[in-house]
């Protein structure tokens, strides 16, 4: 079993953009506070196979508050290879100069950034130097953070966007 916390309070936060001629065109200037509390356990079910399951909560002054699940399923098919089925979510609040960038027009704080992903892999080992690892995922992410491309720009929120993979690696 394995708990953890973490806290982070930025008593003074500055972000300032300038030109030569013309001294600061912005400054932005904040505190923050964020914290976070997780618990994760490794369930061996038998020889073979192995259950992990995880839960991260967290809470930022900007952003508010996030609940993550962490799910792998482990199954050790034979003693030089293992399947795994992985599943996590995770969450990002927008950073200082994201959420202070927009207030000056009046424009909401962009939404937190949140990503849910799933994955099949498989481990072999084909000798004791030689590994080979092959996976398959797909990941959703809502509410990506990023620039609109007006003349102005501000922060804005993506639409949802997909991930889906293949990848292939040999380690030596």
């Amino acid at each position: 079993l394995m708990l953890g916390l973490e806290y982070q309070r930025d008593l003074v936060q500055r972000v300032s953009t300038s030109a030569d001629t013309f001294g600061d065109l912005y400054v932005f200037e904040a505190d923050n506070r964020r914290n976070g509390f997780f618990i994760q356990d490794d369930w061996r079910l038998n020889d073979k196979h192995r259950l992990i399951l995880g839960l991260r909560q967290d809470r930022a002054q900007v952003g508010g508050s996030s609940w993550n699940p962490r799910l792998a399923w482990v199954w050790n098919v034979r003693s030089d290879a293992t399947f795994k089925l992985l599943y996590g979510s995770a969450f990002r609040a927008a950073n200082l100069f994201e959420f202070q960038f927009n207030d000056p027009r009046s424009l909401p704080t962009p939404e937190p950034e949140r990503v849910r992903t799933l994955e099949a892999a498989w481990d072999q080992s084909l000798s004791p130097q030689l590994q080979l690892r092959a996976s398959a995922y797909v990941s959703r992410l809502k509410n990506l953070i990023s620039l609109d491309d007006s003349p102005q720009p501000y922060f804005i929120n993506s639409p949802k966007l997909s991930n889906e993979g293949l990848e292939l690696g040999l380690e030596r």
